[in-house]
């Protein structure tokens, strides 16, 4: 009856640290990963986003030199893969800088090139054809190179950044982003409380305490190892229905790779919990045999 009693504290305390270490873990990761911009530009670079953009515009406007009469060269030629990789990355830093309420470096996607393209084969038209180039010409050139422009900047937002502003999320997470930190603190802190309380319980008892340290870590790995490996197994997010080539790719990269860097968190999690638990065997398998040895 008194050992029923002695593990009831020290079962409560392990199911709480178990939540306690899985709080510290995922909100660590989400700042670590999911925030870190430089995640984003692995994507990019890994998952050549530049050059399945340029393929996107590409096909755009062949389809839309039937109703305006420019040829996809005009705009193309003027464009290159590396162009729109750096302009996606120049939207996921000035994203980020958003989000934490400072300042970008203030540098833009330089489209200058494109914009004189159009400009100049708008000219060259009017003169083989003999129109004037009045105000109402300026007004059309002017239409048309904003919304070509406007085409090549929704292209380059593969991460659908823009979708968050216009919806208000980016302003949410702004908000909710300054109680990260202190609540990773937190869990942080209820964890070495608890493995402190923990010891107290077992301060006598080595291998019962390396038990509970190890069975813990062990339940908290197999949490974020069961749902990312069936992630993984099953290709999940390879079902997701994108419309634009270049979203798919995007996202559907950014979540792999988060998936693989949770699931390798999982995996060190429950590796150092079996370690634990081997060490608390050994322990009492020595403690077992110095009682058997003694006089």
């Amino acid at each position: 009856m008194k050992r029923i009693k002695a593990y009831i504290p020290n079962v409560l305390l392990t199911f709480l640290l178990v939540f306690a270490l899985l709080g510290a873990e995922l909100l660590a990761f989400v700042q670590a990963a999911v925030l870190n911009p430089a995640v984003f530009r692995r994507i990019t670079k890994q998952e050549q986003l530049g050059e399945v953009t340029y393929e996107v515009l590409e096909q755009t406007f062949s389809a839309r030199s039937h109703s305006t009469g420019i040829p996809a060269d005009v705009v193309m030629h003027s464009l290159a893969p590396q162009l729109l990789e750096e302009s996606i990355d120049l939207q996921t830093e000035a994203l980020f800088a958003d989000l934490r309420g400072t300042q970008s470096a203030g540098a833009q996607p330089d489209f200058s090139l494109m914009q004189h393209s159009l400009r100049k084969f708008l000219e060259d038209y009017a003169d083989e054809n003999g129109y004037e180039k009045d105000a109402a010409f300026e007004e059309k050139a002017a239409a048309l190179t904003e919304e070509c422009t406007r085409i090549v900047e929704g292209a380059t937002d593969p991460f659908r950044f823009g979708t968050l502003r216009r919806n208000g999320w980016l302003d949410t997470g702004r908000k909710y982003l300054s109680y990260l930190r202190p609540a990773m603190i937190g869990c942080i802190v209820a964890a070495v409380l608890l493995m402190a309380l923990l010891l107290l319980c077992n301060r006598s008892q080595k291998a019962l305490l390396a038990y509970w340290y190890g069975l813990a870590a062990m339940i908290c790995g197999l949490l974020l190892l069961l749902p990312c490996g069936y992630l993984k197994a099953t290709d999940y997010f390879a079902a997701f229905a994108l419309k634009e080539p270049q979203t798919y790719t995007a996202v559907v990269g950014l979540l792999r790779l988060l998936t693989d860097r949770a699931l390798l968190l999982g995996v060190l999690t429950a590796v150092t919990g079996a370690v634990l638990l081997i060490v608390s065997g050994i322990l009492n398998t020595r403690s077992s045999r110095k009682e058997a040895a003694a006089p």
